[in-house]
């Protein structure tokens, strides 16, 4: 049984009945199908709560992985599928094949408005901080996929058409001129970034699966890890090292809609969870050349 109604007040069997009322309500003798029927809800509202909980704690490592190595690497490792991937296999698993397919087009048209979203923050960050670059940039990417969500491509051509938007996005992006500068970050720097992105998610996971499957590839498309690393980097190190990540992010996309592609057109054959061990192992190689050679530069 698939709950797409559940949200997170939905813990209390009132509220259960309200939301399916095709289901009885249940007598002191409870009958055999009820007792089946909570039994599904607490596996939907776990694994519900793991799809919320997981994404903070990527963003955890991902900001202390830019710490380390810098804001490039930081970019290049938030191009890697590590939300949509999840939100994708999760609504795919619940449907079809053809329904795969329609989501991972979808996603690829939302990756255009990832890249509109990167080159109008880096755009306005020339004169804005970032508190006026973010909602500037969430209003790109809007305008962009709401633009996308009216295109009637196939898979194939809608990644071309991300592909070739992200490496558009990276040569209008202005290149930083100088070194990002060391700085000591207060201690509830990470926990604020988590909760951030917790919130995000969890508005994500009330929307996407109310959608069809194209609308729901642009909203679980919605750059949650860069919203969150992109507005931490651009108040802590300054517009230089935000334009690092806005870049190294454009670049590693590519990869990205690689991973979708890979995973649309190898479903049918191979099964879902297949074709996303087939699609990951394509998007890391990519994403890992373009490290070794960031490193090495």
């Amino acid at each position: 049984m698939v709950f797409h109604g559940c949200r997170c007040g939905l813990l209390t069997q009132a509220h259960v009945w309200c939301a399916f009322p095709h289901i009885v309500q249940p007598t002191r003798n409870r009958h055999p199908s009820f007792v089946s029927f909570r039994a599904d809800l607490r596996v939907s509202l776990a694994l519900y709560l793991f799809k919320i909980a997981v994404p903070p704690v990527l963003v955890a490592f991902m900001s202390l992985a830019a710490r380390r190595f810098g804001p490039a690497i930081g970019g290049l490792l938030m191009g890697l599928p590590w939300m949509t991937g999840p939100v994708v296999y999760f609504l795919a698993r619940e449907r079809d094949a053809a329904f795969a397919m329609r989501i991972c087009t979808g996603v690829e048209l939302g990756t255009v408005s990832i890249a509109a979203f990167a080159l109008v923050y880096g755009l306005v960050s020339r004169v804005a901080p970032w508190f006026v670059c973010l909602p500037v940039a969430a209003m790109g990417f809007a305008a962009t996929g709401l633009a996308g969500s009216r295109l009637e491509l196939d898979l194939v051509p809608a990644t071309v058409f991300a592909i070739a938007a992200l490496l558009v996005a990276y040569a209008l992006i202005p290149r930083p001129q100088k070194l990002a500068p060391a700085i000591v970050l207060p201690w509830w720097d990470i926990p604020a970034r988590m909760a951030a992105t917790f919130l995000l998610v969890a508005a994500i996971m009330l929307t996407s699966d109310r959608l069809g499957p194209e609308l729901s590839g642009v909203v679980s498309s919605f750059p949650v890890i860069l919203t969150v690393v992109g507005s931490f980097t651009h108040h802590q190190l300054g517009r230089d090292g935000v334009l690092r990540v806005l870049r190294g992010l454009t670049l590693s996309l590519v990869g990205f809609a690689f991973f979708f592609c890979v995973v649309a057109l190898a479903t049918p054959h191979l099964g879902l969870a297949a074709s996303f061990l087939a699609g990951a192992v394509a998007s890391i190689g990519y994403s890992g050349t373009l490290m070794v050679l960031a490193r090495k530069s």
